[in-house]
Formats: structure tokens, sequence, C-alpha cells
């Protein structure tokens, strides 16, 4: 499969935009994304920003975004 760039950024905008300290479930994640992007390619994004260390798994299925993960939104944003 490949890589889909507009499904990485928005499950990083969308944990972002999270006000939850814990994190954002993976459910709301699902729901939010849904509309823009393919169940395949959201959760191939989250595989690969897990495996890369830009989200942070944490209990009970939530994410949030690590040091890295706020870097890689801005430079993909243009920041």
């Amino acid at each position: 499969m490949k890589r889909n760039i507009e499904a990485v950024l928005k499950v990083l905008t969308a944990v972002e935009e999270d006000t939850h300290v814990e994190g954002m479930s993976g459910y709301n994640l699902s729901l939010f994304c849904v509309e823009e992007c393919s169940t395949d390619d959201l959760e191939s994004a989250m595989t690969l920003l897990v495996d890369s260390g830009y989200l942070v798994g944490k209990n009970e299925g939530s994410f949030r975004l690590s040091w890295a993960g706020h870097s890689l939104l801005e430079e993909l944003r243009g920041q």
C-alpha cells in the first residue's frame, strides 16, 4: 500500500486538535478522518506514524503526538 500524505496530515491534525490530556481515542480519530480518507488509508497512516515515533499509542487505544509528531505536522504544513 502506498503512503497517503493527505491521510497522514489528517491524522496528525485531528490528534493535535483534540483537547483530551490522555490523547484522542482511535474511535474518535476514525470518525474525524472517515470523510476525508478511506479506512485502509487511515489505518496505514496510523501504523506508519506509530512505527516512526510521530504518534504515541496510550492506554485503551488513545493516541497523542510526540515532539517529533508536532515537528512533522509543522513541516507538512510548511511552517
